[in-house]
């Protein structure tokens, strides 16, 4: 890339979706984070929800992490160096401009790249608290078909049912 490729609106609209980006970790950590409640869950359904939570969070740190990376080289590449960094030659011509790049460009491909593992971790959760409901639904279904009476209770049988009479005793009509 050319010193300046990132000057001007290309730094600007990343900036945007970067922003975008960042501005949607934490609420979604604070979700993951409430989402946490031991209400009728077996211990092992507990585990294995907190493991896909916790890599739910670190991917989302991770990107925000990678944002922050991003932020700070673009923030260092539109400001003017130093008068003293420019006695050493090509440093702040060529040198530092494309470290400035490369840590934009790294950094971009980090937040894209794991931008994608996001939703898939977000789908295991889901799944693990629809297994879990279910799983809830099913005791509490268990629970409440216990307390329930017979069918004799609920339904009681008239005691002239299936009585035996004859015809003749049939009045006539």
């Amino acid at each position: 890339m050319v010193p300046d490729a990132l000057a001007g609106d290309p730094a600007r609209f990343l900036t945007t979706f970067l922003g975008l980006i960042s501005a949607s970790i934490l609420p979604t950590v604070s979700l993951i984070a409430a989402t946490m409640t031991p209400s009728g869950r077996s211990v092992m359904a507990l585990n294995e929800l907190q493991k896909e939570l916790e890599a739910a969070m670190d991917a989302l740190f991770t990107l925000l992490v990678g944002v922050g990376i991003v932020f700070a080289a673009l923030f260092a590449l539109s400001v003017q160096p130093p008068d003293v960094l420019t006695l050493v030659p090509y440093l702040t011509t060529e040198l530092l401009p494309r470290l400035g790049q490369a840590l934009v460009a790294g950094g971009s491909a980090l937040i894209v790249g794991r931008a994608w593992h996001v939703p898939a971790i977000l789908r295991r959760t889901l799944k693990l608290r629809h297994e879990i409901a279910i799983d809830e639904a099913r005791k509490k279904t268990l629970e409440n078909a216990a307390k329930l009476p017979t069918a004799a209770e609920l339904f009681p049988r008239d005691p002239e049912f299936g009585k035996t009479v004859k015809l003749s005793d049939l009045p006539r009509t």
